[in-house]
């Protein structure tokens, strides 16, 4: 098994990497609080779901703090893998 977080789809390089991966052996994870996925990165085009910040010393209850990797957003980790991945292609 092979665990893939945002940190794993920086780059196209990494993505290709990634696509290598046989789904059935492929595991995704946040690894929070670090390895989000980031502006700057090859990934965050297909991000499509998109939560509520707020910096570190202005935090608001039911907003993540701002560059820190919250478990609610694996869901961003998958939405790169479906954009990428051959796997997500077949159908």
């Amino acid at each position: 098994y092979v665990s893939v977080n945002g940190a794993s789809l920086r780059t196209a390089e990494q993505i290709e990497v990634v696509k290598t991966i046989p789904v059935e052996r492929l595991m995704i994870e946040t690894d929070s609080p670090w390895c989000d996925i980031r502006k700057g990165n090859f990934g965050f085009p297909d991000v499509q779901t998109k939560f509520p910040t707020s910096k570190k010393n202005k935090f608001r209850m039911g907003t993540c703090v701002e560059r820190r990797n919250e478990p609610c957003h694996i869901v961003q980790i998958y939405e790169v893998l479906a954009a990428h991945h051959p796997a997500a292609q077949a159908d």
